[in-house]
C-alpha cells in the first residue's frame, strides 16, 4: 500500500469521528464584501491574502497536508504526484473550492481544457466569488478560443477583486475583440 492510500485511508476513519466540517462561509463572505468595496488596491491586496488563507484552510488537517504535498510537487514539477495528492484531497472533502481550483490549473497546464473546465466549474460551485477560479476560468476559455465568455469571467472576478491584476490585464486585451474597435 502506497503511503497516499495509507494517509488516505487514516484520514478517511479519523474524518468520520475526530474531524467536523470548518464553515468559513460567514467570514469569507464579509472578506468578499470587504474587498469589492476596497478603495485602494493596497486595501484590495490585503484583503485577498486574507481570503487566500481562508480558501487555503479545508477544515482538515489531513487535506491541508494533502494540498501542502501537492502543492510542493508542483513547484518540483512532478504534476502526475500533485494530481494524485489533488485527488486524494478531493475524495475526502469533496467541495473543497481551492483544490478544485488548483485541480484545474493542473489540467490545463497539461493541456487538457475540457477536464480543467470541469473542475473550474466545480470551484466555483462550491464557492461562486472564488476570484481566482472565475480568472481561471477566464483563461482556460481564452485557450478554447471563447473570448467572450473569458472577458465576462474576467468582469466577473472584477467584481469580486476590482484590482485584481491579472483579470485586468486579461481583460483590457479581450476588450477589442470582444466591444469592438472606435473607427
Amino acid at each position: 500500500m502506497s503511503l497516499t492510500a495509507l494517509l488516505t485511508a487514516i484520514a478517511l476513519a479519523f474524518s468520520q469521528s475526530a474531524e467536523t466540517p470548518a464553515e468559513p462561509q460567514a467570514p469569507l463572505e464579509k472578506l468578499y464584501d470587504q474587498l469589492s468595496a476596497a478603495e485602494s488596491a493596497a486595501a484590495a491586496n490585503r484583503l485577498a491574502g486574507q481570503i487566500r488563507l481562508v480558501w487555503t484552510d479545508s477544515g482538515s488537517d489531513t487535506v491541508n497536508l494533502l494540498m501542502d504535498r501537492a502543492e510542493a510537487a508542483m513547484e518540483a514539477g512532478d504534476a502526475d504526484r500533485a494530481a494524485r495528492h489533488l485527488d486524494d484531497a478531493l475524495s475526502l472533502e469533496p467541495d473543497f473550492a481551492e483544490a478544485w481550483n488548483r485541480r484545474a490549473m493542473l489540467y490545463l497546464a497539461g493541456g487538457e481544457a475540457a477536464q480543467a473546465l470541469e473542475a473550474v466549474n466545480k470551484a466555483l460551485i462550491a464557492d461562486p466569488k472564488h476570484f481566482g477560479a472565475l480568472v481561471g476560468l477566464g483563461t482556460i476559455l481564452e485557450r478554447l478560443n471563447r473570448n467572450e465568455a473569458a472577458y465576462e469571467a474576467y468582469g466577473e472576478a472584477l467584481e469580486i477583486h476590482p484590482f485584481h491584476e491579472e483579470a485586468t490585464t486579461r481583460r483590457e486585451r479581450l476588450a477589442p475583440l470582444v466591444e469592438g474597435r472606435a473607427l
